[in-house]
């Protein structure tokens, strides 16, 4: 049970992630955005087992999260905004 709310935190999460992504660009927001994502990473590995599906998926969410931090950086980096949404 605690995996299947676990897997609708991901989701709720990576759709607040890409909705934010999509409207203001990668750098609005991004220490919330990075704060969420390395949150739900860790709460995910705690549930994790080797070798079931949901460790596919804990692996999935994590190398996204990755990518939009380094993408989010890149953005602030080239002068976008604090990362607060400034």
């Amino acid at each position: 049970m605690l995996v299947y709310i676990m897997l609708a935190l991901m989701i709720i999460s990576a759709g607040i992630i890409t909705f934010r992504l999509v409207r203001h660009g990668a750098e609005y927001h991004l220490v919330e955005n990075a704060a969420m994502a390395i949150i739900v990473s860790v709460a995910a590995s705690i549930l994790a087992e080797p070798g079931h599906w949901f460790s596919w998926v804990r692996y999935a969410y994590i190398v996204l999260g990755a990518a939009y931090i380094a993408y989010g950086a890149y953005g602030k980096y080239k002068g976008g905004t604090d990362g607060y949404g400034q």
